[in-house]
């Protein structure tokens, strides 16, 4: 993996991300709350200071 491309380690990011994202919506259709659009700013991950606080990545 060190020789990768900085698009291809940006591309594997996303697909982790992705991955994680899929994951955690399986776990809220097992528990019944699919109809949930919202997710809590404890489940979302902090990505950067913006001028009115954190913009948040699902």
């Amino acid at each position: 993996m060190g020789d990768q491309s900085p698009k291809a380690k940006r591309a594997w990011k996303i697909c982790n991300i992705l991955d994680e994202h899929n994951a955690k919506m399986q776990q809220l259709q097992a528990e019944g709350n699919e109809g949930k659009r919202r997710v809590k700013n404890s489940v979302r991950k902090k990505v950067k200071l913006g001028p009115r606080g954190f913009y948040y990545d699902i």
